[in-house]
């Protein structure tokens, strides 16, 4: 089982949330700056946090899924994947080339994989996905 953070409290992190839960994972925390808000967004069973830094040094947390304002994903995504932890963002993942590169350098540098959320119209290829994320661990 993955253990996915969520950053951001929008209505995708909501959908995401349960689809998380639907595919056998855990979300074990969730981070806004808006305590309520992701305590409402964790229902009681994810860790609540309003720092991303302090909630990277959770060694419980597998994956970050970052649903948060374009512009924030590139400085997001170094920081989580420098912590040791796995990255799933929304798209669009960067607002320039050299922000992707510098990404996908980091990921191959600490071992880690960087995603972008793009929908799927194949359904049989999200069995695959499913089971290539249940690798990491």
């Amino acid at each position: 089982m993955l253990r996915y953070a969520i950053v951001g409290t929008n209505w995708l992190s909501h959908i995401y949330y349960h689809a998380i839960e639907a595919a056998g994972d855990r979300v074990a925390a969730v981070c806004s700056r808006s305590r309520e808000r992701a305590a409402e967004l964790g229902q009681g069973k994810a860790l609540v946090y309003t720092e991303l830094d302090e909630m990277l040094k959770n060694p419980d947390i597998d994956v970050v899924y970052l649903c948060i304002p374009n512009v924030l994903h590139a400085d997001a995504a170094l920081r989580c994947l420098r912590a040791g932890k796995h990255v799933l963002c929304e798209k669009p993942a960067t607002v320039s080339a050299a922000e992707m590169e510098e990404i996908l350098h980091t990921a191959r540098t600490e071992g880690r994989i960087f995603a972008e959320a793009v929908m799927n119209f194949y359904p049989r290829s999200q069995t695959g996905c499913a089971r290539s994320w249940r690798r990491i661990r």
